[in-house]
């Protein structure tokens, strides 16, 4: 969760969390939370066979922890397109852990994958409606109703969490126009600038969707 904020650099908080799960390991090698840990690293860095062998350990563990299914819905089954089994993985995980956060993110990315992009704005709008501030669940909204061709609406998601964090910022909000997706191009380089001012972090691939969307594939 540190590693998803902006308060240190990502890359030295999933760091240290991996030395101190490796430290947990030598006492004991059976912690799935400590092979979780580890597994999240290796996705950071997306070394995709370092992070199925650790999720791999997780499960061999005697105690079943939910994040190892949680992990395996978003990393491996939703990207290779084994929707029903994402799905299925994610309820898994719920089961085990009620309260586990992260579900109806998981679950709205899968719909949003699958092109059920309604389906990933009610999961969504859930998560916002019991908690309005989660970002990247309002970046997602925008994203959503961006594809179901409300530009209006998605301009009011992406407006909420630039406005925040301009008001921290100090940084002037482009104004967002949705004319040939030129707003979420503007997006893309004010998250880049916040980056770079070190005021928020966001991650490569958040941006790199944003680009993608745009149009920009370079």
């Amino acid at each position: 969760n540190v590693a998803n904020s902006a308060l240190i650099d990502p890359a030295e908080a999933i760091l240290a969390a991996e030395r101190l799960a490796n430290h947990s390991l030598s006492l004991s090698p059976v912690i799935a939370e400590a092979h979780v840990v580890l597994a999240h690293g290796h996705a950071s860095r997306f070394d995709w066979p370092a992070m199925r062998q650790a999720l791999d350990d997780a499960k061999r563990c005697e105690l079943d922890d939910a994040r190892v299914h949680l992990m395996a819905a978003t990393y491996i089954f939703s990207p290779n397109e084994l929707f029903e089994q994402a799905i299925e993985e994610v309820a898994i995980a719920e089961r085990l852990n009620p309260l586990l956060p992260g579900g109806a993110q998981a679950r709205a990315g899968i719909f949003y994958l699958m092109e059920d992009f309604d389906g990933a704005r009610k999961e969504w709008e859930k998560i916002l409606g019991e908690n309005p501030d989660r970002p990247m669940s309002q970046l997602g909204l925008g994203f959503a109703w961006l594809r179901l061709g409300d530009s209006a609406r998605a301009l009011e998601a992406f407006g909420r969490e630039t406005v925040r964090v301009e008001g921290e910022a100090g940084i002037p909000v482009p104004d967002l126009t949705m004319e040939g997706l030129q707003g979420v191009a503007e997006f893309a380089r004010l998250l880049t600038d916040l980056r770079e001012s070190g005021v928020m972090y966001s991650s490569d691939y958040l941006l790199a969707r944003l680009w993608v969307l745009a149009g920009a594939h370079e």
